[in-house]
């Protein structure tokens, strides 16, 4: 807690107090995963609250913490089918952009106006040579586990050779992945950072803990299997290149901890 004494002993000689700060955590649930680590964030929250700023905490779990819990309602009817109309335009699926008003609004009712389910569906649709119902019945058929490698492979395919081979850079180094080590994977790859983060952002592959001037980048254990089943499908001399790109990543992460 001491960093917050002295950030309050700073804001206060600048004759700044807490309801001039607001400090927004988005995420909180990737800060602390084990009993203690939610106690602690608790706690420093809390006293984060009391002494520097306002704090608004977003996370997909219930967090132990003294405050006022606020709703966030899912997407009602109109904005479902606006939504699907928005991907389905998008991602070309022709039977839905075909579609009329009254179908869509059966269609997003029967995916209980859930985003996730709305795109995932759309993106099937775009390669499903399936009409819309018999789609829809074949989606519902879908493990999370499935849909998930779903929705990968669609992000794959629509992903360059650049991009792809970052992810299968980072899935071989055995060393924490931080900002510095992913733009060293950047360097190795010979790829724009832009051009890797619009890749990143539109998929479902991983996660970023952000520590303001550091991050760290984990992709998820489901995203690791999809990943590596692709690495299998490349020529050795592939796979040996994208091996040394990792080797020489992970000496440079190490290289940063001495």
């Amino acid at each position: 807690m001491t960093i917050v004494d002295k950030a309050k002993n700073i804001l206060q000689k600048n004759k700044i107090n807490r309801d001039d700060i607001l400090l927004i955590i988005d995420n909180s649930e990737t800060l602390a995963n084990s009993p203690i680590e939610v106690k602690e964030l608790s706690e420093r929250v809390k006293y984060i609250s009391k002494n520097i700023a306002r704090v608004i905490i977003t996370s997909r779990r219930r967090e132990i913490i003294q405050a006022e819990p606020i709703l966030i309602e899912g997407l009602n009817e109109p904005e479902s089918v606006e939504l699907m109309k928005n991907l389905s335009a998008r991602y070309n699926a022709e039977s839905l952009n075909k579609a009329g008003e009254n179908r869509l609004r059966k269609i997003v009712k029967k995916l209980m106006y859930k985003p996730l389910l709305i795109e995932a569906y759309v993106k099937y649709m775009k390669h499903s040579q399936s009409g819309i119902d018999e789609g829809l019945n074949k989606f519902y058929k879908f493990s999370n586990e499935e849909l998930l490698e779903f929705l990968y492979e669609d992000a794959w395919l629509r992903m360059n050779e650049l991009q792809r081979k970052v992810f299968l850079v980072i899935i071989h180094v055995d060393h924490e992945i931080n900002n510095r080590v992913l733009d060293k994977i950047y360097q190795l790859v010979e790829i724009n950072k832009e051009e890797f983060t619009q890749a990143y952002e539109e998929t479902y592959f991983a996660n970023i803990t952000d520590f303001g001037s550091e991050f760290i980048f984990e992709i998820v254990s489901l995203a690791q299997m999809f990943f590596k089943k692709q690495f299998s499908s490349y020529t050795k001399y592939v796979q040996d290149d994208i091996k040394s790109k990792a080797q020489k990543a992970e000496l440079y992460g190490k290289k940063l901890q001495n």
